[in-house]
């Protein structure tokens, strides 16, 4: 009697890009791609007119924002971006904040609320690798230059679980990240 097969010849194929999704799916954390390239090749300007290129950041860990004076989101995240920035100040983590705004605008807001985090407007647009549907977005850059973090929405960047995560990116821990917010 003729061995039959318990998957037909024809459905192999299907099988075979199944277990491929399965063990993709259950690899280790460290096993995971690294995020997209950063992109440095922009500028940014501070408050009081001085261009700053994108690379002066190369090779740290970079927290970036992009947001707005009159994006309600942006505001309800900004004093966690506040106090994280306390949390992460003198260490091998960069806080860099960006708003299209005129900068006498973000300069009143940030002077109103207290706000002390470097804060920047655009000198030339970013790279298409941080493009995003709406802000406030962030971005989290390790220092080989990958985007190991894009979050739409506001975040508890403040939280000890959260500014662990960085301050181990910022030390070589490149799987701090292999996992959500």
């Amino acid at each position: 009697m003729p061995r039959t097969s318990l998957v037909p010849r024809r459905n192999w194929a299907w099988v075979l890009m199944l277990m491929g999704v399965v063990a993709a799916v259950l690899a280790p954390a460290g096993a995971r791609a690294e995020g997209p390239d950063a992109g440095y090749d922009w500028s940014l300007r501070t408050l009081d007119g001085r261009v700053v290129p994108f690379s002066n950041f190369k090779g740290k860990t970079v927290f970036l924002n992009f947001w707005a004076t009159w994006c309600g989101p942006c505001r309800e995240e900004m004093p966690a971006i506040e106090r994280m920035y306390q949390k992460v100040k003198g260490t091998d983590v960069e806080v860099v904040a960006a708003s299209w705004e005129n900068p006498q605008v973000v300069s009143g807001f940030l002077r109103n609320y207290n706000f002390t985090f470097p804060v920047y407007t655009f000198e030339r647009p970013a790279p298409a690798s941080y493009k995003s549907d709406g802000i406030p977005v962030t971005f989290v850059i390790s220092p080989d230059g990958k985007i190991v973090l894009n979050h739409l929405d506001p975040g508890a960047w403040d939280q000890d679980a959260f500014v662990s995560r960085l301050l181990s990116l910022a030390h070589g821990d490149k799987t701090s990240f292999d996992r959500r917010p």
